[in-house]
């Protein structure tokens, strides 16, 4: 963990993937060590998480996960799906 901020962004992310088990997780579900490494350093699909991260940062203000959005409104003190599910029950159909 002392080394994960070392490298480029691709490096970082593999050896945080390492790190969370996400690569071993991936691997069990028939993604070979190439499909992942190709992922992680996918510069597009970096740019739209660093967005979307940015989007619920500053303009939603939320703070943690999960967080959950109705209408891009956040829902306060929503964070497992017990407390999501009543919200989501209130909506039309």
């Amino acid at each position: 963990m002392k080394t994960i901020n070392d490298g480029t962004v691709p490096q970082r992310l593999k050896k945080i993937a390492a790190a969370a088990g996400l690569d071993t997780l991936m691997k069990g579900r028939g993604y070979t060590a190439a499909q992942i490494d190709t992922c992680l350093a996918d510069k597009a699909e970096q740019d739209k998480i660093l967005a979307m991260t940015e989007y619920a940062t500053t303009t939603l203000k939320l703070t943690g996960t999960p967080s959950f959005t109705l209408a891009d409104q956040p829902l306060a003190k929503v964070h497992s799906w017990t407390a999501l599910q009543p919200k989501l029950a209130g909506l039309p159909q």
